[in-house]
């Protein structure tokens, strides 16, 4: 019986130092990581691990074309079956971090292989430069790659270190678009021929643009001159006037006597674009069309006179 009594008065006891409550203090809480600071990673071992990494910073604006060609350079005709691969990236830093336009950080994978930049990328018909694009730069480089196989798809992979978002934009097809358009100088020079080819006598075109200032502000129209060398091939002018607007951008026509014709004066007449809008959506007439007469070049010197087109030609002698 003692030995029982002894025994449940250990056991109390026990319990009884196990229930003290501990002085140590209390563990803060863990503060909380936003979404962008977190991500996902799997080990070797395939076991998913919380990994931080660092926050988008900025954009970095970029575009990216390539040519392929059998030789780059003298003497560099690519091994058979293999081709060249010249590679041209656009750079706009618009981000907080630099970006490096060394080929070491710049990867063209090509049907699923990725293949790093040749040596002839280094040669000075290529002419890249190995520079850090900081924030507000803005550059063009050249990378060459040797690749095995015809290529049917492409992407180029950017492996440096930063933390940029890289966001790719439409730079060289629009380069291509933009080289493509004629100079407002060809469209002139390609306009004069056509008027010469349909047998209107213009001797040069010309435009230029009047600032118009009223209590609403400024604004800019953009005149085409049709240079003639007699008052009487201004006949055609609304013929030209609707070749000239369906050419170019023009907010007016304008002939003008260049002085050395039978009058041996200089006088100009001049179409608004509404009229001859009005003309070619056929609201408006041939003899509908309103001219405009101007003492000197230049419409805001024009008269306040208008007159219909029959009565400018009955004034043609």
């Amino acid at each position: 019986m003692k030995k029982s009594i002894i025994l449940i008065l250990f056991m109390v006891s026990a319990i009884t130092l196990g229930c003290v409550e501990s002085t140590d203090p209390p563990i803060p809480p863990t503060e909380e990581l936003t979404e962008t600071e977190v991500s996902i990673v799997e080990d070797s071992e395939g076991s998913e691990n919380e990994s931080i990494s660092p926050s988008i910073v900025g954009i970095c604006k970029w575009d990216w074309s390539f040519d392929t060609t059998d030789s780059v350079i003298l003497y560099s005709t690519a091994p058979q079956g293999h081709t060249y691969a010249v590679v041209s990236i656009y750079l706009k830093n618009e981000g907080d971090q630099k970006i490096s336009t060394n080929p070491e950080n710049w990867t063209m994978i090509v049907n699923g292989i990725e293949y790093s930049h040749s040596i002839l990328t280094y040669n000075d018909e290529i002419g890249p430069h190995t520079v850090d694009v900081l924030p507000g730069g803005e550059y063009e480089t050249k990378i060459v790659y040797e690749i095995s196989e015809k290529i049917t798809e492409a992407s180029l992979l950017y492996s440096g270190h930063s933390t940029n978002n890289m966001e790719r934009i439409d730079y060289f097809n629009a380069l291509a678009k933009r080289s493509a358009e004629p100079t407002e100088d060809e469209k002139l020079s390609n306009l004069l021929n056509e008027l010469n080819d349909a047998g209107y006598e213009v001797t040069s075109l010309e435009t230029y643009i009047e600032v118009l200032t009223d209590s609403s502000g400024s604004k800019e129209r953009v005149i085409i001159v049709f240079n003639i060398p007699e008052i009487g091939y201004a006949q055609n002018f609304i013929e030209m006037s609707l070749m000239a607007f369906e050419s170019g951008s023009y907010d007016a026509f304008m002939v003008n006597l260049n002085g050395e014709g039978k009058s041996n004066i200089e006088q100009s007449y001049w179409i608004p674009k509404s009229e001859i809008v009005g003309y070619n959506t056929g609201f408006k007439n041939y003899n509908e069309v309103m001219v405009y007469e101007s003492p000197n070049p230049g419409l805001s010197s024009q008269s306040t006179d208008s007159m219909k087109m029959w009565s400018f030609l009955r004034m043609i002698d």
